[in-house]
């Protein structure tokens, strides 16, 4: 890109950056300011003003050197925080489809279309073995659970309050299957 093209490049941009730091200030209530040096001029480019501008730079010199560079990222502690969350994300995914390909093993065997696990790596099996402990010991707290309430008390069901409704939890289908099967 020839210098020509880069001036009428920053000539039509300035006024956008000027106008997103404009509106970072004012949605952040934060103090800012921007001094761009435009190739061929004598004077920066200064927003909102010279010496607003000058009380921002000089608030962030003031500040302790370990406050000024704590949340500042070289080049590569920027690619080691990314490579970071791409890992998580890819163990994350990871997780997920080692789960679906659990639960498809444990329905093939249920459907009846797997007849062994003997062809399956260790790491499957053992996850397949875990889902399975995991729902017995389920059914088996569901099972204490209703054994423990076996004889339930049965609130009386408030009467109908009008013609063509039919009583709380059941629907007039439930009702009139019920009966007529009597």
């Amino acid at each position: 890109m020839d210098n020509t093209k880069r001036k009428v490049a920053l000539q039509r941009r300035l006024p956008n950056l000027q106008k997103q730091v404009r509106e970072l200030a004012v949605l952040c209530d934060v103090p800012a300011c921007l001094v761009v040096y435009c190739p061929g001029e004598a004077r920066p480019v200064v927003w909102p003003s010279p010496e607003a501008a000058s009380e921002v730079v000089r608030r962030y010199r003031g500040l302790p050197d370990s406050e000024k560079f704590k949340s500042q990222l070289d080049g590569i502690d920027l690619l080691e925080q990314r490579n970071d969350k791409v890992r998580a994300k890819l163990a994350k995914v990871q997780q997920q489809c080692h789960d679906k390909e659990t639960e498809l093993v444990l329905l093939d065997f249920l459907t009846g279309r797997r007849k062994s696990f003997d062809d399956l790596p260790a790491d499957l099996v053992a996850s397949v073995e875990s889902r399975v402990q995991n729902k017995l010991q389920a059914i088996k707290l569901r099972l204490q659970e209703l054994r423990s309430g076996a004889t339930p008390t049965l609130s009386p069901q408030p009467p109908p309050t009008s013609v063509g409704t039919s009583p709380v939890g059941t629907s007039p289908d439930s009702v009139n299957s019920s009966s007529t099967s009597k």
